[in-house]
């Protein structure tokens, strides 16, 4: 019987901040060695983030192959990873292997050791183990020859949406399996960097069927951006992090700019005139080249905001591209024209 999955450290560390890993997923059945065949462009090297793509089978054909780079690797598997006759692969130490749903690893039919995958010379699975299907977890601490490890809950959707009429942030995400498992938490951020939890939800499926789930978020506010992730918690207290998503909370009125006069006789007075900017934003002018000529941040109003250039403050003749960046976000570019 597969043993209920405990999330160790380094795993813990491994899976929360793979997302800045690159990822290197293999792009249709083909063979390993096959360069063309890998998104990255290269043979997947330590550090990545290794896909094997649904309804794909990918023939690892390498010999006996230590993959270089010595930082941990995360393979997700979602369609068959098959060793050819003799192949071996040795993998950096601290390494994970996630079988998924409808996923496989699977031998060339030999026994013993006549394939095998190994962690900083550790065996993780080898021919004698049989075939591997997800859901599983594979590492130093969850080999084949004990059972591997439970995946204790697939998540295959997590997103997000705000809406104008309810001027509500609805979260939604949906499982394809859920066992060992107790509960998720919602957690938020204003900056994408400190985190706090505002909501717990109880699971309500059961292993190998789908729940859906929602949230409501109203402490939102115009303008602002916001960052989600989940923390799903297992019945025996460990837990993982899903990916952080980001929903941007778009004003209702349009990002007005307006220059007068426009075109301009260097060294004569203009102003700017913004329309809806919110409470604050960052005003821009630029050369054709992008050097900036001024860059300045300014707490507008929500109505109408004007910025009085002088002649101080003259442009040389040129064209200039003048940018409102509002909340990090670009909103609206002008062209302005010196004489």
């Amino acid at each position: 019987m597969l043993k209920t999955f405990t999330i160790l450290s380094f795993l813990f560390l491994i899976i929360t901040t793979n997302t800045k890993a690159t990822v290197c997923s293999n792009l249709s059945t083909g063979n390993w060695s096959n360069t063309a065949n890998w998104s990255c462009g290269r043979l997947p090297v330590g550090g990545d983030t290794i896909v094997i793509s649904t309804s794909t089978t990918e023939s690892f054909d390498m010999g006996n192959y230590t993959m270089p780079g010595g930082s941990p690797v995360l393979i997700r598997i979602y369609g068959t990873l098959q060793f050819n006759s003799g192949s071996k692969l040795n993998l950096p130490a601290n390494s994970n292997i996630i079988i998924y749903a409808g996923g496989s690893i699977k031998g060339a039919g030999g026994g013993g050791n006549s394939n095998y995958i190994a962690m900083g010379g550790t065996s993780v699975w080898k021919a004698g183990d049989g075939n591997q299907t997800g859901p599983l977890i594979l590492n130093t601490s969850c080999t084949a020859s004990s059972g591997g490890c439970v995946l204790p809950v697939i998540l295959v959707s997590f997103s997000g949406k705000y809406f104008t009429s309810s001027q509500q942030i609805i979260l939604n995400w949906v499982t394809s399996s859920e066992t060992e498992f107790a509960y998720y938490e919602v957690w938020k951020s204003s900056d994408g960097k400190s985190f706090s939890s505002v909501s717990k939800i109880t699971r309500r499926g059961d292993f190998n069927t789908t729940a859906a789930y929602h949230y409501a978020d109203d402490n939102v506010q115009l303008l602002q951006i916001c960052y989600y992730k989940l923390k799903q918690v297992d019945i025996n207290g460990s837990y993982t992090f899903s990916d952080i998503i980001t929903i941007s909370i778009e004003n209702d009125q349009e990002i007005e700019l307006l220059i007068a006069p426009n075109p301009i006789v260097s060294g004569d007075n203009f102003a700017i005139t913004i329309i809806g900017a919110g409470s604050s934003a960052i005003f821009k002018i630029a050369d054709m080249s992008g050097r900036m000529v001024f860059n300045k941040a300014f707490n507008f109003a929500k109505d109408s905001n004007v910025i009085d250039f002088t002649s101080e403050e003259k442009l040389p003749p040129g064209t200039y591209i003048a940018t409102v960046v509002r909340e990090g976000l670009a909103s609206i570019n002008k062209k302005i024209i010196v004489w």
